[in-house]
């Protein structure tokens, strides 16, 4: 990252006895520092995979498949994420690979309630598959070229975190559900526990932590779901993206801690060494 100009994309698959099912690319929202303390902290995502050229998709593909391959061959089985960077200076889109999770992971949500996994196959139900007594046959190569031929539409997720340095204590907070925003404020408009039904012009806020609850540098507070492109080809955050943050940024607020408050933190915040603990037993 540090020496090329790039994308960041993570595509979560499956490794399973009938080979790697692979899931819709999506792009990352690397390091905004609303969203993020951290410089190069993930902070959302984006299933967009139509600002790479077809080369550069089916590149990821490939790459993908070898790596499920190669992990089942090893012992590993089921669901695993990849990210790769992709070079985007002069137009190369080299694709290098940069980290390997053996896991579910942040985006397994998009991943999962993305339109092409409600209208077909979650990717999930294939690790659920592998792991069960339940005989399967299903070919990979077909999953994975309708996922690749879809016509993913707009879909992206923002993480939030708390951006400051100093603890905080939580004193509003929106509740999880849909929601409308007009005129730089957020309407709630019904109660849900995930964002499959949303309209093009609502929102679906998942909450992290409630009111009451200790904020410090980088906790998660919310995460919003939208059917937008939240990012664009330049890691540039998008004027849709850039209200939602404005939006959020409004309606989570929060206090200094009192006195009280402050010197019991300090107090149980101390932890005592093994050698201390020892000699006072």
């Amino acid at each position: 990252m540090k020496r090329i100009q790039c994308l960041q994309v993570a595509m979560e698959a499956c490794a399973t006895r009938q080979g790697t099912f692979i899931g819709p690319i999506l792009t990352e929202i690397i390091g905004h520092p609303r969203l993020t303390p951290y410089r190069g902290g993930w902070c959302g995502n984006d299933v967009n995979p139509s600002v790479f050229d077809e080369k550069t998709q089916q590149t990821m593909y490939a790459y993908t498949e070898r790596l499920g391959q190669a992990l089942y061959e090893k012992g590993y089985r089921g669901y695993f994420e990849v990210d790769y960077l992709i070079d985007v200076n002069d137009n190369r889109f080299d694709v290098y690979l940069g980290e390997l999770n053996p896991r579910v992971t942040g985006i397994s949500a998009m991943t999962n309630m993305s339109a092409f996994c409600n209208r077909t196959i979650p990717l999930y139900l294939f690790h659920l598959l592998e792991f069960s007594d339940t005989d399967f046959d299903l070919d990979p190569a077909d999953y994975n070229q309708q996922v690749k031929d879809f016509n993913h539409p707009a879909f992206g997720q923002l993480v939030f975190k708390h951006t400051g340095k100093a603890l905080k204590i939580v004193t509003a907070i929106p509740a999880t559900g849909v929601y409308k925003t007009e005129k730089g404020s957020l309407t709630f408009v019904r109660y849900a526990d995930n964002p499959r039904e949303l309209a093009d012009d609502e929102i679906y806020i998942l909450r992290i932590l409630s009111e009451g609850d200790y904020l410090y540098k980088g906790a998660d507070t919310v995460i919003v779901f939208a059917n937008s492109q939240l990012q664009d080809a330049e890691n540039q955050l998008t004027a849709t993206a850039e209200s939602l943050i404005a939006c959020i940024e409004d309606a989570v607020r929060y206090r200094d801690l009192t006195d009280e408050e402050q010197q019991l933190t300090e107090r149980y915040a101390k932890h005592a060494s093994i050698k201390s603990s020892t000699d006072n037993e």
